[in-house]
């Protein structure tokens, strides 16, 4: 039941900033206190809180990088999250650190990326070339609601566990 909730409230992210590029702020909690009890009812309390830890340590280092190298290139700080990244896009980067294992975390991570940009890429070229900011959070909200899909109907994978990928990796 839970799943099905964080379900609808990912598509409730994705279908309100493709729509108006802004989310209602109080989306961003519910949706965070769903990963958290789904996050606590599937692992240990402190793998849980480790996995947590190392996902969020990436995400802040990445953002923190992104940050620096764009001050480099002469952009303010403010500018960088006012325009070209949103509040909601940053929130919903550290909210998605909290239901993936690390490994699941990484993969979400990069093809959720690739994902948002094929899916940007195509919309522009094919429907509105005027549209220039990718919808980030909404993309890939609508990407993780694919997955948690596919974790309730594919009992072999979970994307608090490692051991799919571990599977594929090394058989």
């Amino acid at each position: 039941m839970l799943k099905i909730f964080s379900i609808a409230l990912l598509l409730m992210i994705s279908l309100q900033d493709l729509k108006n590029r802004e989310i209602d702020w109080f989306l961003f909690p519910l949706l965070l206190i769903c990963f958290i009890i789904q996050g606590f009812l599937e692992m240990e309390p402190v793998l849980f809180l480790k996995t947590c830890g190392l996902n969020l340590v990436f995400i802040i280092s990445q953002f923190l990088f992104l940050l620096f190298f764009l001050r480099l290139k002469g952009y303010q700080i403010k500018y960088v999250i006012s325009t070209l990244f949103g509040i909601g896009d940053i929130l919903f980067l550290i909210i998605v650190a909290f239901p993936f294992s690390n490994m699941n975390f990484l993969v979400f991570y990069f093809s959720g990326l690739i994902f948002s940009l094929a899916i940007f890429l195509l919309y522009k070229y094919l429907i509105s070339p005027r549209i220039r900011l990718i919808p980030l959070a909404g993309l890939l909200s609508l990407y993780l609601a694919l997955i948690v899909i596919s974790d309730i109907f594919f009992e072999q994978f979970r994307i608090s566990s490692d051991n799919y990928l571990m599977k594929l990796l090394y058989g």
